[in-house]
């Protein structure tokens, strides 16, 4: 386990289950079992903790291969994070929505019952593949990304927690797309750039990090890297 590495998660989105706060174990929710830097927030954070020695808590919540965009017709039956995404289109599975109030929210009450102080320092982004396939997709990714953020802190503000330097912390997606997989990926990279910009917040050039077969995914030695 990481000392003074708390994570927050559950089994799924949907559960009832409002889970627990726990030391941070190795390979939680990875797909990489083994690899105590298993996921691009969790790499972060565990620097963070190393570097500075402050208590650190994630709150887990992803889901691969999610568009930020709802194109306005096509039915993603992984769901869509725009805020205002069609919900029966996307199943009813409105991802932000879920990530707000079945996560993030209930972390927050557990901690405040717990007496347990919270300062919430960044928001880690990371995501775009599905966004760089289309074209309407990407050309609204910017403004969607920003409209999240800003729904973000607009809840999230009346409950105290957020530090005073809160800013998303924006992980670029790399390069190694194929044009004809992803013909939309350099317009999602600018946007990525552009929203960490927009908040006076950091982005992340993930180009040279150690990938899988897929092209997609990071191997033990890029998360290594990202954190």
């Amino acid at each position: 386990s990481q000392p003074n590495t708390f994570i927050y998660y559950k089994p799924d989105e949907t559960s009832t289950d409002n889970g627990v706060l726990q030391n941070y174990q190795w390979g939680i929710n990875s797909r990489y079992p083994g690899n105590f830097r298993a996921s691009p927030d969790c790499s972060v954070g565990i620097e963070f903790n190393r570097l500075t020695g402050n208590p650190l808590l994630i709150i887990k919540y992803a889901v691969s291969g999610s568009a930020l965009v709802d194109d306005g017709t096509t039915t993603t039956a992984v769901g869509l994070w725009q805020i205002d995404a069609n919900a029966s289109r996307a199943n009813n599975r409105l991802l932000y929505i879920m990530a707000l109030n079945n996560f993030i929210i209930p972390c927050i009450n557990y901690c405040t019952r717990n007496e347990t102080t919270l300062n919430i320092i960044a928001s880690c982004w990371t995501q775009g593949e599905a966004d760089s396939n289309t074209l309407i997709r990407a050309d609204n990714y910017q403004t969607e990304l920003i409209r999240l953020f800003d729904a973000l802190k607009t809840a999230l503000s009346p409950y105290g927690v957020l530090s005073e330097n809160y800013k998303p912390l924006i992980t670029r997606i790399h390069n190694n797309f194929t044009v004809g997989t992803r013909p939309y990926l350099s317009t999602v990279r600018t946007a990525l750039e552009n929203v960490a910009n927009y908040y006076g917040g950091q982005w992340i050039n993930s180009d040279s990090y150690a990938v899988i077969a897929d092209n997609t995914h990071w191997s033990n030695l890029g998360q290594e890297q990202h954190g």
